[in-house]
């Protein structure tokens, strides 16, 4: 039975921000080691499916297809941070602050429809966040340079679409389309 690997999420759609992402990987490059996001697979995720059957796909869609739009909400892309901590980095992310909460209504709204008809239900909390390196090595330079960008705001997005996305893995990296 064949299979798309899929997740709910919002690509990253600004100049401003491409731009500072460019001074980012500048500014970080030597100091942190992995693999950079390019810009066009920049995103932030919902909720990750994972493998689902096929025929399973448009129960799926018709289940969250009101949540699958563009929203007219502003967010802002601030601050940058490691996930879990400094002392184990994994993910390098940039912060997403989203002061109307919208884009948290619209993950209950998709983890509480998505539970119904027999999705798992996330464990972690939801911590709306961009991805910007899969972190594989840092040095102590990162470490000392990292507060300084904190609180720093790299761009304001004023509008954004939900989709519903298909994630292809391969040796070079994601592959990912919109689904709808």
């Amino acid at each position: 039975m064949e299979k798309k690997r899929l997740f709910i999420g919002t690509f990253i759609k600004s100049d401003t921000f491409f731009e500072g992402y460019k001074k980012i990987v500048n500014e970080f490059s030597g100091k942190i080691y992995g693999k950079w996001v390019e810009l066009e697979n920049l995103h932030f995720t919902y909720k990750f499916i994972g493998d689902v059957d096929i025929e399973k796909v448009p129960e799926l869609i018709s289940t969250i297809d009101c949540e699958l739009r563009e929203f007219n909400s502003n967010f802002i892309l601030k601050g940058l941070g490691i996930f879990p901590n400094v002392k184990n980095p994994r993910v390098f992310f940039v912060n997403i602050i989203n002061s109307d909460r919208r884009i948290f209504e619209i993950y209950k709204t998709i983890e509480d429809k998505l539970t119904r008809i027999g999705y798992e239900k996330e464990k972690r909390e939801f911590r709306p966040h961009l991805t910007l390196l899969r972190v594989k090595s840092v040095t102590a330079q990162f470490q000392s340079i990292l507060p300084k960008f904190a609180n720093v705001e790299f761009a304001l997005v004023n509008k954004f679409y939900v989709n519903l996305i298909e994630s292809q893995l391969t040796p070079k990296g994601p592959i990912y389309t919109i689904i709808k």
